[in-house]
């Protein structure tokens, strides 16, 4: 009964492992729950001149597994918001679980810089100063390494600083998800069913011995 007990965790462990090591380095930013929107994002006013070629501003367009070509106007198809009018805004995504993020690709309007905070438990932590990039429009900033990888299940984007119309068209986080404790609880009981296992078989060898 032990040996079968045993055998039946080591083999949840290897699927735990296995799945974490298939994640291993992934973009794991389409693996949410939520994303939502702070403040009056999507609006100008009458007679703004970005009304022409804009487009409504998407919540998904950032986590829809695709760039916009760079040089796309800043607020046609992004998540984009009028600071200078109407005020600051965010966008935040909440991941279906814990992950530990190595680095971060953005692409966002050239000429202005943001941050990507992370949930750390109790507030938001900076992550990743996104620094002004390109000439026009939304521009992919090259990939980000983090110094110390984090570990959160929830992202922030937002404005600070530069012409006050802000806008981020992609966002992608590489990474690999953090077993929860349960996991982590099945991986030690599977350890242990493993190593009582072998002292029994010993304990049965030298009997007949």
């Amino acid at each position: 009964m032990t040996s079968k007990f045993a055998m039946a965790a080591l083999a949840a462990t290897c699927s735990v492992i296995a799945t974490s090591s298939a994640y291993a380095d992934s973009n794991i930013i389409g693996n949410y729950t939520s994303v939502v929107g702070s403040g009056q994002y999507g609006q100008l006013p009458v007679g703004n001149g970005w009304i022409s070629g804009s487009l409504p501003a998407s919540l998904t367009e950032p986590v829809s597994g695709t760039f916009l070509p760079d040089g796309t106007q800043w607020n046609a198809g992004s998540f984009w918001w009028d600071a200078s009018d109407y005020g600051p805004s965010s966008w935040t995504i909440t991941l279906n679980q814990s992950y530990k993020i190595d680095s971060l690709v953005v692409q966002a309007d050239d000429n202005d810089t943001y941050q990507v905070q992370y949930w750390a438990g109790s507030s938001w932590a900076d992550a990743y100063d996104v620094p002004q990039y390109g000439s026009w429009g939304l521009v992919t900033r090259p990939q980000y390494v983090l110094s110390t990888p984090i570990v959160t299940d929830a992202l922030r984007f937002v404005a600070t600083g530069g012409d006050g119309y802000y806008a981020l068209g992609h966002i992608e986080a590489f990474g690999s998800p953090v077993p929860e404790p349960t996991t982590w609880a099945m991986m030690l009981v599977g350890f242990a069913g493993l190593g009582f296992a072998g002292y029994r078989a010993s304990r049965k060898s030298a009997a007949v011995a």
